[in-house]
């Protein structure tokens, strides 16, 4: 990869900044007709305290007000021979000679289409933003609009082989849109010769679309990804789809309605046309018995920081939220296979005290598995003691304990709340995603010479 870059500041009085950038990229990882891109960038803010007029108000310590749109490329997360056509070893043939000597060959074959067109993904963004303080610094904020847009997004289509040598191609096709709100407050409550309390507090929302999966040369109808490695659902597993118009995140399963007469899990049967309920039940769902039962995509997200001091005491509090979201605990899906019982398997108690034994369909991919994925969490406690300067040679010394992962509010009933809500399946908990968060205790000495 080769890359130029340029920048440019102005500064007038302190009142009227700009901020100009440009990159030129350069990366073999793509087609031969788009290898280079060009990645402009420009912000504006202007100052409003310094003008006259919001002076002679006496309210603001500092009110800027800003602006900006950038273009970002994207080079990473896909192989560096997508664009070129790669052969490899596929199968063998027999060569026998005049002699009837008979020699066993090693065939190749293409693995990969050549796309000479393919290009950088792109991100354009605008935001919008209002910083401000007051009472000389103790109430401050910044209240932030953003519009993000990402486009030319690369994705693997099938493309006929009466066309290419090989079934797929990789292509800059998708384009996807986030737009949210960011509201940020600093404040200092309470501030006295021996105690304050500084607290900030940071509220987000972010709606995520789904513009576009297809165009006049390459076409889908949706993806299917999200597999929740189900044992016993290798095909057709997946909970979500990336469709035009949604969220990524969008889990689209069976609806789970309950056990029949002979105990084994039934399902709404849907209309193919329409895809509402046609009022019956079935143990065995087809494809269009899918349906939309939630999405992955928080409505909310909380940070909340809290720092206290008391004399030569300090406590930092930071808590974490998120509200809104389903997850889908594929974890407790897997461990209610009533057939691992008799495997002599671990299983979830509840297999033993709720379940039926006959439930064989109890891991079909269903809302049954999603959850409420809303929490608040004391991420991080932190007390402090500061003895000051010791003798001659010591100018300072803290002692401090912190407990990290201290307690969750929650009510989703797996291992932890907090699991990934980015990529292309967000809001699935499976039982190999992670190691699971534990909760650590510290101490420490900061000591300064």
């Amino acid at each position: 990869m080769i890359s130029f870059y340029g920048r440019l500041n102005y500064s007038y009085n302190s009142k009227y900044m700009l901020q100009a950038t440009v990159r030129r990229d350069g990366s073999s990882a793509f087609g031969k007709n788009n290898r280079w891109g060009t990645f402009p960038s420009a912000s504006l803010a202007w100052r409003m305290s310094e003008e006259k007029f919001i002076k002679d108000l006496n309210l603001f310590d500092d009110l800027k007000f800003r602006v900006g749109y950038g273009v970002s490329g994207n080079s990473l997360g896909f192989g560096a021979f997508q664009s070129i056509q790669t052969y490899g070893p596929s199968g063998w043939f027999t060569y026998t000679d005049a002699n009837g000597n008979s020699s066993l060959y090693r065939t190749i074959a293409a693995q990969s289409n050549a796309n000479p067109d393919l290009k950088w993904e792109r991100t354009a963004m605008l935001n919008v933003g209002l910083d401000f303080s007051f009472f000389g610094g103790r109430l401050g904020g910044t209240i932030e609009y953003y519009d993000k847009r990402t486009s030319d997004l690369i994705y693997s289509y099938n493309v006929s082989t009466n066309r290419y040598p090989y079934g797929t191609m990789y292509a800059n096709v998708g384009d996807i849109t986030n737009r949210g709100i960011e509201f940020t407050i600093n404040a200092t409550p309470i501030s006295m010769k021996d105690f304050t309390w500084d607290t900030s507090l940071n509220l987000s929302h972010n709606k995520n679309n789904v513009k576009s999966i297809s165009n006049s040369d390459y076409s889908v109808d949706y993806i299917a990804t999200g597999d929740p490695e189900i044992a016993g659902y290798s095909s057709n597993a997946q909970v979500e789809r990336i469709m035009e118009g949604h969220p990524l995140g969008t889990f689209y399963t069976y609806e789970w309605a309950g056990y029949n007469a002979e105990g084994i899990s039934v399902f709404y049967k849907h209309d193919p046309e329409t895809g509402e309920r046609t009022g019956e039940t079935t143990k065995d769902p087809v494809d269009t018995d899918r349906t939309i039962t939630g999405c992955a995509q928080p409505k909310l997200n909380l940070g909340w920081t809290n720092n206290f001091k008391y004399k030569n005491w300090s406590l930092d509090l930071f808590f974490t939220g998120v509200f809104g979201n389903k997850i889908y605990n594929a974890t407790k899906e897997q461990y209610s296979n009533v057939a691992f019982v008799t495997e002599g398997r671990n299983v979830l108690k509840s297999v033993a005290t709720e379940q039926k034994a006959t439930d064989v369909q109890s891991q079909a991919p269903s809302d049954r598995w999603l959850e409420n994925g809303d929490y608040f969490r004391l991420s991080t406690l932190s007390l402090g003691y500061s003895f000051g300067k010791l003798g001659n040679w010591v100018n300072s010394l803290k002692v401090y304990a912190t407990c990290n992962n201290l307690f969750t509010i929650t009510g989703y009933s797996g291992r932890d709340p907090e699991i990934n809500l980015g990529g292309l399946e967000p809001g699935i908990d499976r039982r190999t995603n992670y190691y699971p968060r534990t909760r650590t205790f510290m101490l420490g000495v900061n000591v300064n010479f």
